[in-house]
């Protein structure tokens, strides 16, 4: 028997207000509207498949929110909101320091706009370092400047956690956050600042759509079977869907995709490698917008038409994952908002000490383009639900 499904509470069942609503407020924390004006609202009709009254019920809504403003026969326009500046003496901080195991291009674009709006009007300069997490130096003084004190200066950890090194900063007094890109295991770190994505959350949304459309052989591409659990939230997501649609997550329907995106010969061969399968599923989540492409090249050799035979969708909306033919269907990571409460988390960790640590979750966006639609053999009313009891929710 289908469970029920809870419309409130499972991802990708907001009513149509709700859809706008959520999509304007992304765009709006991920900067895409800055210096300019929202879509008219015949474009968020198409781009997000609702009706013009869902549109204009939401932009009623998000103007008195003060997030936008309408002006007529002009259009609609982000509200600027001044960021209340701290009187200098509750800022101690004049330096902040970024560490990651390697430089990698994420610190241009969407991040550095996140860590500057954050810094905006404060008199505080930024620092990036880079180093071997396996081989760092015990002398953790080393990823400060010594042109300033150390207690002028924090620290925000970029995608890895050192358990010496987080043990020696609360010791010494040094504000730190750490800034992940999913949840990570914290079992053996001491309680502390961070911020991370709810990539599960992402991937069960993703399939929910798949199911909404009418898919049950819904297959997945990418990393499965590894130790660190931060690396399979995608996949957990993903598995997690299919269990509460009670639907099995069998082996024949997976690609394990241990490779980098990188390393595009052995992604496209494992791509066409799959589709080649005799029971290939009808739908693929990709653990990465890279993935989904390869899929997209192998499904074109094999004369496979997307998304008239195969839905794809990818993950992490990657720039230009709009300008693929066809556009890609996919799991937008909220970036520059990343970026942003990763400098506000220090800040006010930097203020007093008598705040318990916090830990700040982020959300995805759901993008639906032009790779997904319903199955070829879809037969009115018989896929299966989602249940709310089990939403993957870090």
């Amino acid at each position: 028997m289908t469970p029920r499904t809870n419309r409130a509470t499972v991802p990708g069942r907001r009513r149509g207000h709700e859809k706008v609503v959520a999509a304007v407020k992304h765009s709006l924390a991920e900067g895409r509207y800055d210096g300019g004006m929202l879509p008219s609202y015949r474009q968020l009709v198409r781009e997000l498949n609702v009706t013009m009254a869902n549109v204009e019920r939401a932009m009623a809504q998000l103007e008195r929110e003060g997030l936008i403003r309408r002006e007529k026969r002009r259009g609609v326009f982000p509200r600027v909101r001044r960021r209340r500046v701290a009187p200098e003496k509750r800022l101690p901080l004049r330096c902040i320091n970024f560490f990651t195991p390697i430089m990698p291009t994420f610190l241009g674009g969407d991040y550095l706009a996140g860590y500057t709006e954050a810094l905006d009007h404060l008199d505080i300069r930024m620092r990036f370092v880079s180093g071997d997490e396996d081989n760092l130096d015990p002398d953790y003084t080393r990823l400060f400047s010594d042109r300033l004190p150390m207690k002028a200066q924090g620290l925000v950890l970029l995608n890895l956690c050192v358990p010496d090194l987080i043990e020696w900063l609360q010791r010494n007094d040094v504000p730190f956050v750490v800034q992940y890109y999913a949840r990570y295991t914290s079992k053996n770190l001491p309680p502390h600042f961070n911020v991370y994505v709810n990539k599960a959350g992402g991937a069960f949304q993703a399939v929910g759509h798949l199911l909404e459309l009418g898919h049950r052989d819904i297959g997945f591409m990418g990393l499965i079977n590894d130790d660190v659990a931060f690396e399979n939230m995608v996949f957990e997501g993903y598995r997690a869907a299919l269990i509460c649609a009670g639907l099995d997550c069998d082996e024949d329907r997976l690609a394990n995709c241990t490779c980098t995106a990188s390393d595009k010969p052995a992604v496209a061969a494992i791509a066409k490698d799959f589709l080649s399968r005799r029971n290939r599923p009808t739908a693929i989540v990709a653990g990465c917008d890279e993935f989904a492409l390869s899929l997209i090249d192998a499904a074109r050799s094999l004369n496979l038409r997307v998304p008239e035979d195969l839905s794809i969708i990818g993950f992490d909306n990657q720039p230009g994952s709009d300008r693929t033919s066809p556009p890609l269907t996919t799991v937008s990571v909220p970036r520059r908002e990343l970026a942003r409460s990763a400098v506000e988390l220090l800040l006010q960790a930097a203020r007093t000490s008598r705040v318990p640590p916090q830990t700040r979750i982020l959300e995805t966006h759901f993008i639906i383009r032009e790779t997904t639609a319903p199955p070829p053999a879809a037969r009115a009313g018989n896929s299966p639900k989602l249940s709310s009891r089990a939403v993957p929710s870090e």
